[in-house]
């Protein structure tokens, strides 16, 4: 799918003589969409969920940097998701993290989701230097009030599952701690394949896996 241009017609105000009546007019604005060489009419009917879903968030985003230009150079540029992904599958999620590494590195983000699955997806993804990770849960204060409780949780995933390895071994439980191990190596053996975009063949019987 390709955005080929943007239509839109001049935005005219509407001076009526009832304040009810007055706004302004031809705020719409249209996309000339690209999809396989074919180009649908209403979008909207021809794009099933996880395309229309991507193809808003491009234009919030574009919008979002859009209004830059008119805030103050030391003005807290904020943006905040808060599942905003869930109708998109996960090879389309990923790209995301790259747009925002890219285009919004000077601004402050606030990644929001309930998905457990996507929660460590991104931990693994994002640089640790300059992204943090929290859990929320929802905590009885002593007033009797359910009030939000949030807890640090190491950015850095492969860091984190060392540790646990670690504390199951204090534990004596060694199995465990050989799979958190395990588990440890895996992670960082596919970060630096990501990084370093080395090929790594996938093979589902474990017995023909080489090292």
């Amino acid at each position: 799918m390709r955005i080929e241009a943007c239509e839109r017609e001049t935005v005219r105000y509407n001076n009526s003589r009832l304040k009810k009546d007055r706004g302004f007019a031809a705020k719409e604005l249209y996309a000339k969409l690209e999809f396989r060489g074919y180009y649908p009419q209403q979008p909207q009917h021809f794009l099933n969920e996880a395309r229309l879903s991507a193809l808003a968030l491009a234009f919030y985003l574009a919008g979002r940097l859009a209004s830059v230009p008119s805030a103050p150079s030391q003005a807290l540029k904020l943006l905040v998701l808060d599942d905003v992904l869930v109708g998109l599958d996960y090879a389309n999620r990923r790209p995301l993290l790259a747009v925002l590494e890219k285009h919004f590195a000077d601004w402050q983000i606030v990644l929001l989701t309930h998905d457990r699955h996507w929660f460590e997806v991104i931990r693994a993804a994002i640089p640790t230097d300059r992204w943090t990770c929290h859990e929320m849960y929802e905590m009885v204060a002593v007033t009797g009030e359910a009030t939000p409780y949030l807890r640090p949780v190491p950015s850095d995933i492969v860091k984190a599952t060392l540790k646990q390895a670690r504390d199951f071994i204090a534990q004596k439980h060694l199995p465990a701690a050989a799979n958190y191990a395990r588990s440890a190596c895996e992670l960082l053996l596919r970060k630096q394949c990501e990084d370093k975009k080395v090929a790594f063949p996938y093979k589902p019987d474990p017995k023909k896996i080489m090292f």
